[in-house]
């Protein structure tokens, strides 16, 4: 077998802040160390602010193979994505890396390096969905499951949609 880089198969998971893309990622991660029946290869996720503080090849070390979620990949530095690059050409037995950030933070670190741009050629973007279409989906699914909503549960919905949006938490 020969050396594997990393020159494709990267993925992008971009959408609005606080949406889920990093757990997306891991589940993503997840199904296809399943279906790959590679379920014991490492996953690691690092912020892109303390990955300009460390080495890229020495922090592959660590990962070769496996998968890395860079959280907030648009506040990675020019030098940081340089790095990544030229390291991402060499032997990493086909490591997998997940930048999520927002579109306008994939955007300015794509724009970098053309190359570091190339290896990602998979892209997931993730909507931002109104309380009403949050409501639709659970009309759907009810209906889907032979369920019925009743009206006053119906009304219930959105508000305690949006109220779950806000991160506040309510006393019983």
């Amino acid at each position: 077998k020969g050396a594997v880089a990393s020159t494709a198969g990267n993925v992008i998971i971009q959408g609005p802040a606080g949406i889920g893309k990093t757990v997306l990622a891991t589940n993503l991660i997840k199904a296809i160390q399943v279906e790959n029946g590679k379920e014991k290869s490492r996953i690691g996720k690092i912020s892109a602010q303390s990955l300009n503080k460390r080495d890229f090849a020495t922090l592959l070390e660590k990962i070769t193979g496996g998968y890395l979620i860079v959280e907030k990949a648009g506040n990675l530095s020019e030098e940081t994505v340089t790095r990544m690059a030229e390291v991402m050409e060499s032997e990493t037995a086909g490591l997998v890396i997940v930048l999520e950030d927002t579109e306008e933070g994939i955007a300015n670190i794509l724009a970098m390096n053309e190359s570091f741009a190339e290896k990602f050629t998979e892209v997931i973007t993730v909507p931002e969905f109104s309380v009403d279409d949050l409501v639709e989906f659970g009309k759907s699914y009810a209906y889907e499951m032979e369920c019925v909503i009743e009206e006053k549960a119906e009304n219930a919905i959105g508000p305690n949609v949006e109220w779950m949006g806000t991160g506040e938490t309510v006393d019983a």
